[in-house]
């Protein structure tokens, strides 16, 4: 379910309190909850660190609010946006500003050679192939399960992240490494195409080029021929996905909440209101969104881990994503800039430092 949807009515009970009324139990509604953005209608309102100075074009000015809990040591904060991460990587390490807000790993090893510090991070996020299951040949589920066989995914994480064998990350909350894992087997993968040769479009975004190129190398042993589909930015990514132009595709799926639930009910559920929402292989199977609304109503930690397992194990058998990796994350910093690590995707401008 998506964020919001399982609130029924809100009430305003004083000017500090307000009563939530949902539709159904939720265990994780405080996690969602702490995800909205709470502003008073219009007005860009807020409690936190920084206000906004100036907003113009790709160009935000902040600047610290002084009455704020706690002293901050950066007063002023420029943030310029970019469509495309690759090319805002390109400038940084060019020499574009002090900090950069998931530095990707294929610029990595220049911004070392450069001495450009990098803070690691382990976000619970993993990276999946998806499959578009209203496209020939991938609508087959042999095509999809010999597309697992023959991908070496601990080759494909080595210094990338960590290997994931289920569609929740090591780092969230419901892992378990008891799922039904496909192994790396491309002989068993070539004897479940019995010898024919399939060929499909593989979307991926322009920083992810050379893990598309290992993967493409992979899948032409075991018969596959797979041509690689590069779009100009993330806009047009998605717009071919959404659009349903492509086969298959890989993308990272941002867990926000760090729940694996709200991660199965977002990928896997039968896309209808408040389920769904980033389902983009148009999957539906009623057990697998049974399993996963019961999990909602669950508070014992151990009986709902085992209904996400269960879960787990239902969409894997029918596969309409490769899980890949839960990846390593990475935030670049320099000038005499110190940033805390954060295993969330926010950024927390407020523990910026200058270095002493």
């Amino acid at each position: 379910m998506d964020n919001i949807s399982p609130i029924k009515r809100m009430e305003i009970k004083d000017p500090y309190t307000i009563v939530f009324y949902l539709h159904r139990p939720c265990v994780t509604f405080l996690n969602k909850l702490a995800t909205v953005f709470i502003i008073a209608e219009g007005s860009l309102t807020g409690t936190g660190p920084y206000r906004i100075e100036e907003m113009k074009g790709d160009t935000l000015i902040l600047s610290a609010f002084e009455a704020y809990r706690e002293p901050l040591d950066v007063k002023r904060i420029r943030i310029i946006f970019f469509e495309s991460r690759p090319y805002a990587a390109k400038r940084f390490v060019e020499g574009l500003g002090d900090i950069m807000y998931r530095f990707p790993f294929s610029y990595v090893e220049e911004a070392r050679k450069k001495g450009i510090k990098l803070v690691h991070f382990n976000p619970p996020h993993i990276f999946l192939l998806g499959f578009n299951l209203k496209r020939y040949p991938v609508n087959d589920p042999r095509v999809r399960k010999a597309a697992a066989l023959a991908i070496d995914r601990k080759r494909l994480a080595l210094g990338r992240g960590e290997v994931v064998d289920g569609y929740i990350s090591p780092n969230a909350e419901g892992y378990s490494p008891e799922v039904h894992a496909i192994s790396y087997n491309p002989s068993i993968a070539r004897r479940l195409l019995k010898g024919r040769r399939v060929g499909f479009t593989l979307l991926i975004t322009q920083d992810l080029k050379g893990m598309g190129e290992e993967i493409k190398e992979m899948l032409a042993r075991a018969g596959m021929d797979v041509r690689l589909e590069l779009p100009r930015d993330n806009k047009e990514f998605f717009h071919k996905i959404l659009g349903g132009e492509v086969d298959a595709f890989i993308v990272l799926y941002l867990n926000e909440t760090g729940d694996g639930g709200d991660a199965l009910a977002s990928l896997f559920h039968t896309r209808e209101e408040g389920w769904g929402g980033e389902n983009l292989f148009y999957y539906s199977n009623p057990r697998a969104d049974s399993l996963i609304e019961s999990v909602f109503g669950v508070m014992d930690r151990k009986e709902r881990n085992a209904i996400l397992l269960e879960a787990q194990n239902v969409i894997l058998e029918d596969l309409p994503a490769i899980p890949l990796f839960s990846p390593f994350e990475y935030h670049a910093v320099r000038n005499g800039y110190e940033l805390m690590p954060h295993n969330a995707m926010s950024l927390w401008l407020k523990t910026l430092r200058r270095r002493r």
